[in-house]
């Protein structure tokens, strides 16, 4: 029995590959298999992503589904509009990041500051104690100010840049939450069944409908140690 369970595992994709070719003259020293067992290669139950209400099914038994169609929706109102507010905000956060407009005014105010503070050290030149030594410092102090905030605003400029990354990382998040609770077919075939009817509640990893691909066919046969040993059926037609 040992050996027929190995000789069963080879005979296995022997058979499984030449299904594809059933209408090929078999040659003659091909084995022939009777009483095998042909089942889908390909049999998956699509589940849902998220936990929600089916709000429509777009397929119905039997019918032919390509790679990653839609085949079902979940109700995604809400995450739709978390997905409007997300966009809303990197939109907003990119804005933000493309101004310059706090680093020029930033300048201007210390061109400002700069320019009162020399004109009173130059009226004190030309008249001693024109301007008090309390309000040099206070323009002097002034002018420092604008030099900070001009550093101050390009650091926020870039801090910005980095919201912005961080925006666009939310939008995709929610774009991708409105994607999963679109059903889509893992694989092309047919739809076998469908558990649930548009209205009900699903449960995230609940399955939804059966696919089965049927252009790809698993045969299952066994060859008899007597008409055939181990190491003469690897890569024999069948």
């Amino acid at each position: 029995m040992h050996h027929l369970r190995r000789i069963a595992a080879v005979a296995l994709s022997i058979v499984a590959a030449a299904a594809q070719a059933a209408d090929v003259t078999p040659s003659p020293d091909a084995l022939t298999l009777k009483h095998c067992l042909v089942t889908a290669s390909d049999d998956v139950q699509v589940p849902a992503l998220r936990p929600g209400m089916l709000t429509e099914i777009h397929s119905k038994e039997g019918a032919h589904v390509e790679r990653d169609a839609v085949v079902a929706q979940l109700d995604d109102a809400e995450a739709k509009m978390e997905l409007r507010a997300a966009v809303a905000e990197r939109d907003a956060a990119a804005t933000r990041a493309r101004s310059d407009l706090e680093v020029r005014y930033a300048e201007a105010t210390h061109r400002v500051a700069e320019a009162e503070h020399k004109i009173a050290v130059s009226v004190n030149q030309k008249q001693p104690n024109a301007v008090s030594l309390v309000e040099l410092e206070r323009l002097r102090l002034t002018a420092e100010q604008a030099a900070m905030k001009i550093e101050l605003s390009k650091f926020e400029l870039g801090v910005r840049g980095t919201e912005t990354g961080i925006s666009q990382a939310k939008a995709d998040l929610a774009e991708h939450d409105v994607r999963r609770r679109q059903i889509r077919t893992p694989l092309e075939g047919e739809v076998a069944e469908i558990y649930f009817q548009a209205g009900e509640w699903v449960e995230a990893g609940k399955p939804v409908l059966r696919i089965v691909r049927l252009d790809r066919l698993r045969v299952e046969g066994f060859v008899h140690v007597r008409n055939a040993l181990p190491g003469e059926i690897v890569d024999r037609p069948v």
